[in-house]
């Protein structure tokens, strides 16, 4: 029995599976998790400081007590996670320092609202990073490949 041979516009697994290829994605991916905490730590995260800053500010008027500190909240972070918190003073009548969460301070709509922005702003940076070079990259290899083959 004569086998026919393959239509010329389908090919084997083998064939399709590029192991150069896999390689060169997976190092897109760490580069884009590091952009996107280099994205978080240096343009995101000193916004993120200000306005949990002003929050402290507000919450400490509001109770009566002088903010000493404030750490701002790193949960859409890779590492250092945080819930953020604010330190807080002696009060008008000598009630001990105190630290409250950034929950307890209640921070409302515009704090929510600039935490989504700043999460929206890391995305855009990534997604312009993934823009600028994956399309090159992947053109690049597929010349390379193609001259030596």
């Amino acid at each position: 029995m004569k086998t026919l041979p393959a239509p010329s516009g389908s090919r084997s697994l083998r064939d399709r599976f590029d192991p150069i290829k896999l390689v060169i994605v997976l190092v897109l991916i760490v580069l884009a998790i590091g952009v996107w905490s280099i994205a978080r730590n240096r343009v995101v995260g000193p916004l993120d400081g200000l306005v949990t800053e002003r929050l402290c500010l507000d919450h400490g008027e509001l109770i009566e007590r002088p903010v000493t500190g404030y750490e701002r909240s790193n949960r859409f972070g890779l590492v250092n996670r945080s819930y953020g918190s604010c330190s807080f003073g002696q009060g008008p009548e000598g009630e001990p320092p105190m630290t409250l969460t950034i929950e307890e301070t209640e921070p409302g709509p515009l704090y929510r609202a600039a935490k989504w922005i700043g999460i929206i702003v890391q995305l855009g940076i990534v997604s312009i990073f993934l823009r600028l070079t994956v399309d090159p990259v992947l053109d690049l290899y597929r010349y390379v490949r193609s001259r030596a083959s």
